[in-house]
């Protein structure tokens, strides 16, 4: 399907995609006006700020996008009106980082070990405009994924005051290894999931490692739309997956994680329905979960068994048969081998020739 932009460009005619491009780099120019005048501007209120995208919206724009701890956050500016909305006063701070890993631009942060950019924030946090949520957080010690721009030279923040421009890493990133990791060569990367994708996936839906469970637990829910939307279905199925065997805060978190993405995953239900540790209450929550999704599981057998209803369930998304291909994936390790054996025969007979883009 294309789309023709009668009276703007007359006799051409582009792809959607091409068109959204365009419209982004609109968008940009209207946004880093300030930078190409030579000026040195807050953000706050622009156009990047109405955009309304979660937090890998911002990797887009993004000249740098780096993994990093926090070494110092230092205010080196009074207090200024903000450019867009004089009424909001902003400071701005300067924060120096440790690099873990760079996901974007390596070359253009000229490879350092250290980072350090800037950004603006709240001067005084309760009296602000409500843009935003929360605030932009980078506290000493801490890991983040960072989205940096060059403005005049120096790094800074993709966006100011709101917290999306950064994201809190709790785990301790790792390879994926084993056969975990083999699985993942042999069938996602022949979806051609990016390794910029994979990696963002992996980082934050690693094993917790020393981490304050609780935190990356509240955490999940956030890194699985994130890594849905970079690594696919199937990778983000598989790594939550892994997390089932961490501490409980995170398992719990996990498991609803995996029930609210993904059909038909009791398994983890009726594991926690049966684990002692919990309060009787949560217990009891657990099972009648678990035995909704398992009542559901007939619904699912009729659908895998019936090719003329494959197509009606709530499986299948209609225009992309590559997340159809993930979802079968994802069935075919389901804890009923009845199911499993269905699914492995639907991939036969809709994908005979294996992944598709």
């Amino acid at each position: 399907m294309v789309i023709r932009l009668a009276g703007m460009i007359k006799g051409v005619t582009i792809t959607k995609e091409r068109a959204r491009q365009a419209v982004f780099l609109a968008v940009a120019c209207i946004l880093l006006h300030p930078l190409v005048a030579g000026q040195a501007s807050d953000f706050y209120g622009s156009s990047i700020d109405t955009l309304n995208g979660d937090a890998g919206y911002f990797f887009k724009p993004a000249t740098v996008i780096v993994f990093a701890r926090v070494t110092s956050n230092e205010m080196i500016s009074e207090a200024v009106p903000a450019r867009l909305f004089p009424e909001v006063l902003l400071v701005q701070r300067r924060v120096r980082c440790q690099v873990i890993e760079y996901l974007k631009g390596a070359e253009d942060a000229g490879e350092k070990k250290e980072l350090e950019f800037t950004y603006y924030t709240a001067a005084e946090p309760r009296a602000w405009r409500p843009i935003y949520k929360t605030l932009f957080r980078a506290q000493l010690g801490r890991k983040y994924i960072f989205s940096l721009v060059i403005e005049r030279g120096a790094l800074r923040s993709v966006g100011d005051v709101g917290s999306q421009y950064a994201i809190e890493v709790h785990a301790e990133p790792v390879d994926v290894p084993g056969a975990l990791g083999k699985m993942m060569a042999d069938q996602v990367s022949r979806l051609e999931v990016s390794s910029f994708g994979a990696r963002i996936a992996e980082i934050l839906l690693s094993p917790c490692g020393s981490c304050d469970p609780i935190e990356f637990g509240a955490s999940l829910s956030g890194y699985r739309a994130l890594s849905e939307q970079f690594a696919g279905r199937y990778r983000t199925f598989k790594l939550l997956r892994r997390l089932i065997s961490e501490a409980l805060p995170i398992r719990k978190e996990a498991c609803w994680a995996l029930n609210s993405a993904f059909l038909w995953q009791a398994s983890c239900l009726e594991e926690l329905s049966t684990d002692e540790r919990l309060p009787e209450p949560q217990r009891q929550q657990f099972a009648r979960q678990a035995t909704l999704v398992r009542s559901n599981e007939r619904e699912l057998e009729s659908e895998l068994a019936d090719p003329a209803r494959l197509g009606w369930g709530r499986m299948i998304h209609p225009d992309s048969l590559r997340q159809n291909y993930e979802e079968l994936l994802v069935l075919r390790e389901h804890s009923s081998p009845k199911v499993r054996a269905l699914a492995s025969a639907a991939l036969r007979r809709y994908y005979p020739r294996g992944p598709v883009r």
